[in-house]
This record gives C-alpha cells, structure tokens and sequence, in this order.
C-alpha cells in the first residue's frame, strides 16, 4: 500500500488518548488513525448502499407493521404485551429535530 504525507491538528487529548492507545497495541499513531478513517469510510459506504438499496422499498405505516410483527411473535409461540413495552410506548416521542438520524445516528450520539 502506498502512503502520503499528511499534516493534520488533533486535540490535545485526543493525540495523548492515541499515543496511549498506539504504544498499548505495538502499533503507530498512523496506523489507528488510517484503520478509524477507513472503517468511517467503509460504515458510510454501507450507509450510502442501503438508503440506494431500500429507495424503492414500500413504506409500511407503523400501526400495520407492528399488527404483522405482533402476529410474527405469536406464530413463535410468544405472547408479547406490546401496551406494557416501554420501547413502544417511546414511539413518536422523541423529536431530534433531524431528518437523517438513522443516517447519522452514530454521529448525533457520539460526536464527529
């Protein structure tokens, strides 16, 4: 693989939290800035495939895709009470006042 010469500023803390991290695993600050950029690229590449994969995709209202995961369940052999669950009662309450945060849900939780 071919290298370039690349200057670049980081956060104090961030290059000691490197060279702490590089000098742990025998390896270069280098080596796991390349390795983090290049899984960010990949994770956004698989995003990118995704959204063109599922752009066609039927939309399903969400009062009939929970009858048809509530029915799924019971062929299963599980009851479930979905009116107890705290994940369904969360739905249409949390307003992130976003359009892409299943996108960018790593970057809104995490940070750049």
């Amino acid at each position: 693989m071919k290298y370039t010469k690349a200057t670049i500023y980081l956060d104090e803390n961030i290059h000691k939290a490197l060279k702490i991290r590089a000098a742990m695993l025998s390896t270069s600050i280098s080596s796991l800035a390349n390795n983090a950029i290049k899984e960010s690229i990949e994770e956004d590449a698989m995003d990118l495939k995704t959204i063109r994969d599922r752009k066609n995709e039927k939309e399903t209202p969400l009062n009939i895709f929970s009858k048809e995961l509530k029915q799924e369940r019971k062929c299963k052999g599980k009851n479930i009470n979905w009116n107890n669950d705290p994940l369904t009662k969360a739905i249409g309450k949390i307003h992130l006042g976003v359009s892409n945060a299943s996108v960018k849900h790593d970057q809104y939780l995490y940070g750049p």
